[in-house]
This record gives structure tokens, sequence and C-alpha cells, in this order.
């Protein structure tokens, strides 16, 4: 679960200030392996334990469509 986005202070306006539209998780097929475990997919991770198996991440990307609000 995502608790918080962090955004560049030079992002930031009070006088306009910002609300999100929408998040998603980025979820492609290349960045996805199937879980024999649990069944279904997960993360193409680089390590699995000590062992590297050249994935990307253990995490997959969030993407957040934000809006200025115009006064």
């Amino acid at each position: 679960m995502i608790d918080l986005f962090f955004v560049s202070g030079n992002f930031l306006d009070p006088t306009s200030p910002l609300i999100c539209v929408r998040t998603q998780i980025f979820a492609p097929d290349f960045l996805l392996v199937e879980d024999k475990k649990y069944h279904g997919q997960k993360p193409f991770r680089t390590y699995e334990g000590p062992r590297y198996i050249g994935g990307v991440s253990d995490h997959l990307p969030v993407i957040m469509v934000i809006k200025r609000v115009e006064n």
C-alpha cells in the first residue's frame, strides 16, 4: 500500500494547489515473472536471496497523475 509520494519543492506552489487525479501500478509483462509458489505473477527481481537473476526491481513502479487547481 502506498502512503506517500515525494515531489520537488520547486513543483509546489501554495497559491495553486495540486490534486491527485489517479494512481496506478505500472505492470507491463517485461517487469513480471510467474509466481510458482503463490500462483499468478510477481515482479522480476534483480536478486532472489543472494542469487543474481537479472531482473529490474522487487517493486513495481507507480504512476501518479496530478492536476494543478486553477484559482
